[in-house]
C-alpha cells in the first residue's frame, strides 16, 4: 500500500522547485486513492512500488519544474516527473492526471 504521506516521504523536489508546485503535488498525493498513487509512480518510475534495496537517491521520484507546456512529462531513467507551475490546483490535477492515463495506455498515438 502506497499512502500519500509515505508517497512524499520518497519524493525529493529538485532545487528551483516553486513552493506552489510543491504543495499541488503533495495536495495531489493526499487526496489521490491508491491506485492513482501507484499509476503516477508507474509512469515516472517504471514501477509500481519504491525499491527500497536500491540508493535513496534511486528510488526517490524526482520533481522537476519546467516551462509551461501541455501535459508533465515523465523520464523513468532518472525516475523524473516534469511539471510546472500552474496557478489552479484543478488543472494541475487534470493535467498530470491525463498524462499518467495517456503515458500508461502507450502515448499519443497517431490516427
Amino acid at each position: 500500500m502506497i499512502c500519500g504521506v509515505d508517497f512524499e516521504k520518497n519524493v525529493c523536489f529538485k532545487d528551483g522547485v516553486a513552493d506552489r508546485i510543491k504543495e499541488h503535488f503533495r495536495q495531489y498525493l493526499r487526496s489521490s486513492n491508491e491506485r492513482a498513487r501507484r499509476n503516477l509512480l508507474r509512469f515516472a518510475t517504471g514501477s509500481e512500488s519504491f525499491n527500497h534495496r536500491t540508493t535513496a537517491a534511486k528510488r526517490a521520484l524526482n520533481v522537476v519544474e519546467v516551462a509551461d507546456r501541455q501535459l508533465p512529462a515523465a523520464h523513468t531513467c532518472e525516475n523524473e516527473l516534469e511539471v510546472w507551475d500552474e496557478e489552479d490546483f484543478g488543472e494541475f490535477q487534470s493535467r498530470l492526471q491525463e498524462s499518467v492515463e495517456v503515458g500508461l495506455s502507450g502515448g499519443f498515438q497517431d490516427e
